[in-house]
């Protein structure tokens, strides 16, 4: 139950990180080369987070 209640902790930090990437990437005061690699991290951490969202209900916490 203890690596359960870390992987939602981990996942929960991710999920905010990646809406201030995806937020952050719309922001027309930075340059287009920030702003597209904002949007690829936001991306690669929203695939991280599909993954360890399977993980975690694949095996439910009991």
């Amino acid at each position: 139950m203890k690596n359960h209640f870390g992987l939602l902790l981990i996942t929960a930090f991710l999920i905010i990180i990646a809406c201030f990437f995806l937020v952050f990437s719309f922001d027309n005061r930075r340059t287009k080369q920030k702003r597209l690699l904002l949007l690829t991290g936001a991306i690669i951490l929203f695939i991280i987070i599909g993954i360890l969202t399977k993980l975690i209900l694949n095996n439910p916490l009991l």
